[in-house]
């Protein structure tokens, strides 16, 4: 099994996000109190992405509670909650997310972006990527991108996934096209993280991605 480092929400931009949920844990460990989460998402619903966010707000107190749960076995300066979120998800039935020390899933593979984990590959018992949902909409596509590739050629390094995903996120000769578009426009129109714009622009557009 990998070794499982940089956690999802180990990235600076949590902090704010760790830290209120630090002080919410210290008073209630189960997280128990619903209308005190539902505050705690309207809060920091930018960190979620739009979808998660919508899915988050709609669901049941469970729910809630497995997604919060989740974020505190995503974060290491949170370890110190780890073991009450993990007896709160098995008492619950919820399986551990797949990038928690303890989880039960036969990782392959742990896709990293900016410095964190952002998705998992998974084999076994079945051919799986798992998102982490806190990564913005257009870093999904991204990440989802690379995990693509990694699915299809685990030996591949970050360098040459960072290269795949570039051509199936904005295309080959096609992007020959974009090219006098201002990053801006590029990002928005494939739906895709700002810099990895630039880092397309790098690449040749005649080129066999298969």
């Amino acid at each position: 099994m990998e070794k499982k480092t940089n956690l999802p929400m180990d990235d600076d931009r949590y902090e704010s996000l760790r830290n209120r949920l630090k002080d919410m844990l210290r008073h209630d460990p189960e997280l128990s109190d619903a209308n005190l989460l539902r505050e705690f998402l309207n809060k920091y619903k930018e960190h979620f992405g739009t979808r998660t966010s919508a899915e988050m707000s709609a669901g049941t107190d469970n729910m809630l509670r497995r997604t919060i749960h989740y974020m505190v076995l995503s974060s290491t300066d949170l370890s110190g909650f780890h073991e009450t979120s993990r007896n709160w998800l098995k008492e619950q039935g919820y399986q551990l997310p797949p990038w928690d020390t303890e989880s039960t899933h036969r990782l392959h593979r742990i896709i990293q972006y900016k410095g964190r984990a952002a998705a998992v590959i998974e084999w076994e018992p079945k051919k799986d990527i798992t998102l982490d949902p806190n990564l913005e909409e257009n870093e999904k596509n991204w990440v989802l991108a690379m995990a693509i590739g990694a699915g299809e050629k685990s030996n591949w390094d970050e360098e040459e996934l960072r290269r795949f995903a570039a051509y199936l996120t904005m295309g080959g000769a096609e992007f020959s096209n974009d090219r006098k578009l201002s990053n801006e426009e590029i990002a928005k129109k494939y739906e895709v993280p700002i810099e990895e714009v630039e880092y397309r622009r790098g690449l040749p557009d005649d080129i066999d991605t298969k």
